[in-house]
């Protein structure tokens, strides 16, 4: 004869174990889940702009992402399974502002990544890879947290790119409508780690449209060094092309070139002016080859 059990589902997991009297090896179990017990979470998403002030001080002031950032990509994790996302562009209502129903009791890991590349990032194995794997003005949040604590996160992104600024100090010529930047550095970016993977030769070529009033122009060219706090060393070469990408200037190579994530370093100087060389002609003395005697 079998005893029979009643099972009781409670906010506790709950595991029942049913054998038989008569000693035999079959036994059944039931695994009751506990119902949800859930927890509206708001994720506010914003940036550190430093400031200057006098004396070489700074500032710090925290910018909703939607300053910079065209594309919010979210990502929420708990237990290895991802149990909510969002992927919102800036015309979007609300955007860089993240709200999820989430079990209040379970822990949970967000990852978030700002970029201005025209289609949403993917996230794989904790590696954020962009479309296309194009470098644009780009930042990451990642924490861990648990819904019952808190139900508001201020999430305070950063930059994992730095801004190489290029300044010319002559005029762009009329036959050049756009520069070519071929460099080597990382697409990707590890959200476990904070450090970039993926070391790529890149080549981008960036339209010259309205120039200052001088006629000089200012390119901006986003890098990605290996982590958030060393500082990389990298070469550019610039190429000055047509509309139809043919050079119309030689190559011009800027070596070691700092990079440094959430920095700026400015590249100033003439890039088409055509350089002068200085040619000069050296003749040895003359060499005794015979002599004749008479």
């Amino acid at each position: 004869m079998k005893k029979s059990f009643l099972i009781l589902a409670t906010m506790a997991t709950v595991m029942m174990t049913a054998c038989t009297t008569d000693g035999a090896d079959e036994c059944l179990t039931v695994e009751v889940t506990p119902p949800a017990d859930p927890q509206q979470v708001t994720l506010a998403f914003t940036i550190f702009e430093q400031e200057p002030m006098t004396r070489g001080a700074t500032t710090r002031t925290a910018t909703g992402v939607a300053d910079y950032c065209t594309r919010l990509d979210v990502w929420i994790v708990s237990e290895g399974e991802t149990v909510s996302e969002a992927h919102q562009a800036s015309g979007d209502a609300g955007f860089g502002t993240v709200q999820a129903t989430l079990d209040r009791r379970r822990t949970y890991t967000l990852y978030a990544v700002g970029h201005k590349c025209t289609g949403a990032a993917t996230l794989t194995d904790g590696v954020v890879v962009f479309p296309d794997e194009k470098l644009t003005h780009s930042m990451v949040y990642t924490t861990t947290f648990t819904p019952g604590e808190t139900a508001t996160i201020n999430c305070q992104m950063q930059r994992v790119v730095g801004q190489i600024r290029l300044v010319t100090t002559d005029a762009v010529p009329e036959d050049c409508k756009r520069l070519e930047f071929r460099f080597r550095c990382n697409d990707r970016w590890n959200m476990e780690t904070a450090a970039a993977e993926h070391p790529t030769d890149k080549t981008v070529a960036i339209n010259l449209g309205t120039l200052e009033s001088d006629g000089t122009a200012i390119v901006n060219l986003f890098v990605m060094p290996a982590n958030l706090t060393d500082t990389d060393h990298i070469t550019i070469t610039v190429t000055p092309q047509d509309a139809q990408g043919e050079a119309v200037r030689s190559p011009r190579e800027l070596t070691d070139v700092p990079v440094k994530a959430g920095c700026r370093t400015v590249c100033r100087g003439a890039l088409f002016a055509i350089q002068s060389s200085a040619i000069s002609f050296t003749a040895e003395d003359w060499q005794t080859f015979d002599t004749v005697e008479f």
